[in-house]
């Protein structure tokens, strides 16, 4: 393999491990703040209850699948779940790029401290509905969800929040 061949499949590889990075985040937010609530309520986090909860199994919907009542809400569903994470992925490059600023526009500590990346990243979104609604199509159309998990839906969304930041 050339030089520049390796150094090509190195930056997929690299862009691959983040997206997977970004997705597992995604769907691991919240054992992560629990953690955290967890550790500030009390004296110490053992390490077994760390381990145990951050290897917990990937949230799935598959076992939905063939479940005839929630077969007609999956399609909205999973749009929905599209929507989150761009939402979740804009707030987190506007909080990492913009922090310093952020941090000067914050203007009580009563509120939520991503207030104002929220907004922004709401802003965003409703600014460019058509290119989110163009996303949340094409995903489902190129992904029928009989053939994908959860995972893959959030990995498709991680990516789109990328371009559309960019």
């Amino acid at each position: 393999m050339g030089h520049i061949q390796w150094f090509a499949s190195m930056g997929r590889e690299h862009h691959s491990a983040e997206l997977e990075r970004r997705a597992e985040r995604e769907l691991l937010a919240t054992t992560e703040r629990d953690l955290v609530i967890s550790h500030y309520r009390t004296d110490a986090v053992s390490d077994y209850y760390l381990e145990h909860e951050l290897d917990r199994p990937r949230p799935s919907i598959k076992h939905l699948y063939n479940d005839t009542q929630a077969q007609p809400f999956i399609e909205n569903y999973l749009a929905l779940v599209i929507k989150q994470v761009l939402l979740n992925q804009l707030d987190e490059r506007i909080q990492s790029r913009y922090r310093f600023e952020l941090e000067h526009m914050r203007t009580s500590e009563r509120y939520f401290k991503r207030s104002v990346s929220i907004l922004a990243a709401l802003q965003m979104i409703n600014a460019n509905s058509s290119t989110v609604d163009l996303i949340v199509e094409q995903c489902l159309q190129t992904m029928p969800y009989h053939k994908y998990d959860l995972i893959d839906y959030v990995k498709y969304a991680v990516h789109a929040a990328k371009s559309m930041f960019d």
